[in-house]
């Protein structure tokens, strides 16, 4: 389960039953790289905001019936828009986590500026009702855009940073209440501190993959 991932469950499990908040997601796939999977994202957060909310908005209704006339799809910017303008209009809390944003476009492609785009304009347009969480490797524009929004920019945050360390613990606890358990380690005799430095180290390079 990824950090993103486990996020949107605890948000959801915090909130449940609360008509006050409205939690969207959307999870990068790194094999769709083009404007494509852009469209599909935003479609997907129109679809989560509109399907929660039990009705369509008019403007909504009336991009597709202008699309539908014409047999036209919308494109990045008018979807683009009615997202921004989905959650500047809402009502509620929106929690919006958008996860791996780094694997949508290599960094100089006119198509990840969009989508930087999109990040600024969500951030700067809203009725401080917007929750936004953004996870991604270290890509100097997508951190530097962040940073460019000033006073509205929200906290980076370095997980990794801190990531060997809680590993550690996490796999010294188990280590010491979990693995003992295991019928074939059950033994009156510990195991050698050799043999339990070998499956400490297995277990570290196992879960950093």
């Amino acid at each position: 389960m990824t950090c993103s991932s486990i996020i949107v469950e605890y948000i959801r499990k915090q909130y449940k039953g609360d008509l006050r908040k409205l939690v969207l997601y959307y999870f990068m796939d790194g094999t769709a790289a083009d404007s494509d999977q852009l469209e599909d994202m935003l479609r997907s957060l129109i679809r989560q905001m509109i399907t929660i909310a039990g009705s369509i908005p008019a403007n909504v209704r009336e991009v597709a019936k202008n699309h539908r006339q014409t047999g036209s799809f919308p494109k990045f910017d008018e979807l683009s828009d009615i997202v921004c303008h989905l959650v500047r209009e809402s009502k509620r809390d929106v929690f919006m986590v958008i996860d791996g944003l780094d694997q949508t476009l290599e960094s100089m492609h006119p198509n990840r500026k969009l989508l930087l785009g999109l990040i600024r304009d969500l951030q700067q347009d809203n009725e401080g009702n917007l929750h936004l969480f953004v996870s991604t490797k270290h890509d100097s524009d997508v951190c530097q855009a962040i940073q460019d929004l000033d006073t509205a920019a929200p906290a980076l945050v370095d997980i990794d940073a801190h990531a060997q360390a809680d590993l550690a613990k996490y796999v010294a606890y188990h280590m010491e209440h979990t693995i003992p358990q295991f019928a074939p380690l059950r033994h009156p005799t510990p195991l050698s501190g050799t043999l339990t430095e070998d499956v400490r180290r297995t277990l570290m390079k196992t879960k950093t993959r």
